[in-house]
């Protein structure tokens, strides 16, 4: 849940006022410190890229003063544009343009960002979070709603006119450690035909007056790669598909049929109304792995919480009941937010009680016992050897 409020200055002069958002997105741990991946359009907030954009929204709504300073202040001349470009390809130029501005002639007064991270199935008093945004106070948070600040992104909001220039991944973290992950996996581990599927949590699914609002649950949708593309403008590489993705979903991760991350889901084309049917972007893992390397920032993978999972649930499918709730009930103990352990627990404890249990074989059991075993044949051998000497004593 990102809300935050700003007054945004261009060197001495005030260019916005109270520029205010509040909005959800998905996302998933990439680090047992708590690094976590989603999107950049999830939890960016940045005065310049605010100020370009505002600067195009204004001048569409017919207030064409802020882009035409910004331009000013950017060195643009009409020159720039060549008389043969399309509407499409002026608008990426000026865009450009703009952007060329430093970053550090652009400011934030009166300024809070509130950017929090659901851990469980609690959400925040959303209405709440915005009215404290607005009156920059600090949201409260608890154990299973955490703070989060924003490491790293590669986004621009006005991307994608003619090309894409940034890959729209992002990097938060809140504290703590111990924190369940997923593994990481490569655009190459699937190709055009191959399941794939996401979780998120499509605001759709959650808030649309046939399911309970007042909890939210994780969202899984399926389905198969569509093809694999080059995002226009760049060598980045995007993943069609069928999966359906949600406004909600963004940030969340894409799974391929190797059970790791193959992609962040991203974008979605809704030309259902017009007869051009509905397509569904996922962004290239690699892009969030670019991201990492660029900042410095190096994933943690070595997570207890999640090894004991992973044979936690190996031992359930095995039917090693017993011997996957000794396992559950660590994760617990390191983990006590993570919202599977009771259903499988549970599970597992009926199965016990219905003899299904598979018991493990009782290895130490077995060692003593050839121990012993061996024992007695080497005695037993000795004494064997002995007698036969007791008898060829006799005999000679």
């Amino acid at each position: 849940y990102n809300s935050y409020c700003m007054d945004v200055r261009f060197e001495k002069k005030v260019l916005i006022r109270d520029s205010c958002s509040t909005g959800q997105g998905s996302g998933f741990f990439v680090s047992q410190d708590g690094y976590i991946a989603t999107n950049g359009h999830v939890v960016s907030v940045d005065p310049r890229d605010t100020s370009i954009y505002t600067a195009f929204a204004y001048a569409i709504a017919g207030d064409t003063s802020l882009i035409n300073f910004l331009a000013i202040k950017a060195g643009f001349k009409e020159s720039d544009v060549p008389t043969e470009a399309s509407q499409t390809e002026a608008l990426a130029i000026v865009a450009d343009k703009l952007y060329e501005l430093d970053e550090s002639r652009f400011s934030t007064s009166n300024n809070i960002q509130n950017l929090l991270v659901a851990l469980g199935s609690q959400k925040p008093d959303t209405e709440k979070l915005q009215s404290d945004t607005q009156a920059r106070v600090k949201h409260e948070s608890d154990t299973t709603i955490r703070p989060a600040t924003v490491e790293a992104t590669d986004f621009r909001l006005i991307d994608g006119i003619d090309g894409f220039n940034n890959s729209d991944v992002a990097i938060i973290k809140v504290e703590g450690k111990n924190y369940p992950i997923v593994q990481l996996g490569s655009i190459d581990d699937i190709t055009q035909g191959s399941e794939l599927s996401i979780l998120g949590f499509p605001g759709n699914a959650n808030e649309n007056g046939i399911v309970d609002s007042e909890t939210s649950m994780v969202t899984l949708t399926t389905g198969k790669v569509s093809s694999i593309k080059k995002a226009d403008g760049s060598d980045n590489r995007l993943v069609e598909t069928d999966t359906t993705i949600g406004h909600g979903n963004s940030g969340g991760p894409a799974f391929g049929s190797t059970e790791t991350v193959i992609g962040i889901a991203t974008y979605t084309l809704d030309g259902s109304g017009s007869g051009d049917g509905v397509y569904n972007y996922v962004r290239d893992i690699q892009d969030l792995v670019d991201l990492a390397d660029d900042s410095q920032i190096t994933f943690d993978k070595n997570s207890e919480t999640q090894s004991k999972w992973k044979q936690g649930i190996e031992y359930f499918y095995d039917a090693h009941y017993s011997s996957a709730i000794q396992n559950f009930a660590k994760v617990k103990s390191l983990y006590p937010l993570h919202n599977k352990v009771a259903q499988y627990t549970t599970t597992a404890n009926k199965r016990i009680s219905s003899g299904e249990d598979v018991q493990d074989f009782p290895v130490a059991l077995v060692s003593l016992a050839s121990v012993i075993l061996l024992v007695g044949s080497v005695g037993g051998l000795i004494m064997i050897v002995r007698h036969n000497k007791h008898h060829k004593l006799y005999k000679d």
